[in-house]
């Protein structure tokens, strides 16, 4: 799986205070299972959800929030596309002082499409552990004897998700603190909260 690692780093990379202080972020899988119709192969996909928890956090809210926006934009943006899938990104605050406080974001029923072709292998692939893994690259693993055939190798790869749709306008944001810009992405516009 993908994804934890590269919230992650999306974190890392968009909040100063996280970079400053890893030890303070923790990723974690929650719920996951494997979905596969077994239609034409061992393609299957992953469905979890996401749990990533900053503890004594001291900055502001946005800070944290929008990278997770910006990332879902990427990485799973029908969350924000599909009015019916809102509750999947929530939160909770726990406040420890008036300067600090723990911060747990939900996002609830993240896929990762993993398709897996299989073939013979020649003789240079038929040892070894597969390498690589996890982190979007083809990888190639040695199925054990009695599983597909002999000497057969599953080639496996995420795939991206499926692209914003075009007619959805993309706009520049740019988010500032204190006159300093902090970070600058692409994101959907958006449409509003939802009203009865």
């Amino acid at each position: 799986m993908i994804k934890p690692a590269s919230l992650r780093a999306a974190l890392a990379a968009a909040v100063p205070w996280i970079a400053r202080n890893p030890e303070c972020l923790s990723v974690r899988i929650e719920r996951g299972e494997i979905h596969s119709t077994m239609a034409g192969g061992l393609s299957f996909e992953y469905q979890y959800d996401l749990v990533a928890l900053i503890t004594d956090y001291a900055g502001p809210a946005d800070m944290l929030f929008l990278p997770v926006v910006a990332w879902l934009h990427d990485a799973q943006p029908d969350i924000l596309l599909n009015p019916a899938r809102r509750q999947d990104f929530a939160f909770e605050v726990d406040v420890l002082d008036s300067k600090k406080s723990d911060v747990e974001i939900r996002l609830a029923k993240l896929t990762e499409r993993v398709v897996v072709t299989l073939a013979l292998a020649t003789e240079d692939e038929t040892g070894g552990d597969g390498g690589g893994g996890g982190s979007g690259e083809t990888v190639r693993i040695p199925v054990p004897p009695g599983l597909i055939g002999p000497g057969t190798i599953a080639t496996v790869r995420h795939a991206p998700e499926p692209p914003v749709a075009p007619d959805r306008q993309i706009e520049r944001w740019r988010f500032w603190i204190g006159g300093e810009l902090i970070r600058e992405f692409d994101a959907p516009p958006f449409d509003g909260p939802v009203t009865p």
